[in-house]
């Protein structure tokens, strides 16, 4: 998914800095959880695929205590198998509290299931039209989104900061007011829909808007 804003002014260095994940969970091996023979057969035989979120509650060693569907990718076996594999495979650094204590806390993260011909993207790619790029900017801001059930951003917090605070700022203000998304799927009555994505904001100015939509 792409998109273009054209952002006529940056914020001062001296602003406070985007929102950025802290104390939170960190996952340590995120690329062991799901292969491509972890598919379900009853999803496989239905062609189902998509893109689903969930929060894990972490304890303070590091397992997974629960899991919850916050967006549902719309097959209950795809649903299902994401949490089952997830509380079984996860490892994890657990939070930690302000004296450096480890404590529980939770992680939320998208995941998608594709087939050949679906290939259901967690990531949002974007770029920024600035007059001119900070010059402490040095590589695309990266970003974890939070959406709500219209869905539009209630939450952008920075995972990879682009080296400039001013450019970290105008990208998450660009996703809350400009980005929507389709509305998620509910997966729950009783769990409140929250749902993830990932974003890659690249700031470009005038001159090289062109070759940034080729």
């Amino acid at each position: 998914m792409l998109g273009l804003l054209m952002v006529t002014t940056l914020l001062a260095a001296q602003e406070p800095a985007a929102p950025s994940i802290s104390g939170s969970p960190r996952l340590r091996n995120a690329e062991a959880i799901i292969t491509p023979d972890d598919y379900p057969v009853k999803a496989l035989q239905r062609h189902e695929y998509g893109i689903l979120s969930i929060v894990m509650r972490v304890s303070a060693d590091g397992k997974v205590t629960t899991c919850d569907v916050t967006e549902s990718s719309g097959s209950a076996a795809l649903d299902l198998a994401t949490c089952t594999l997830y509380k079984r495979r996860a490892k994890f650094d657990p939070a930690k509290n302000d004296v450096g204590v480890p404590v529980a806390g939770e992680y939320r993260l998208a995941t998608n299931w594709g087939l050949d011909d679906h290939q259901p993207q967690t990531t949002i790619e974007s770029f920024l039209q600035v007059p001119v790029i900070p010059a402490d900017y040095q590589s695309p801001v990266k970003a974890r989104l939070l959406f709500d059930e219209a869905g539009r951003v209630t939450a952008c917090e920075v995972m990879e900061s682009s080296g400039s605070i001013a450019a970290d700022h105008a990208a998450c203000s660009y996703t809350k007011q400009q980005l929507v998304i389709a509305a998620p799927r509910k997966a729950s009555n009783t769990i409140p829909l929250v749902a993830i994505r990932y974003l890659t904001a690249t700031l470009l100015t005038q001159g090289t808007q062109q070759s940034a939509k080729r």
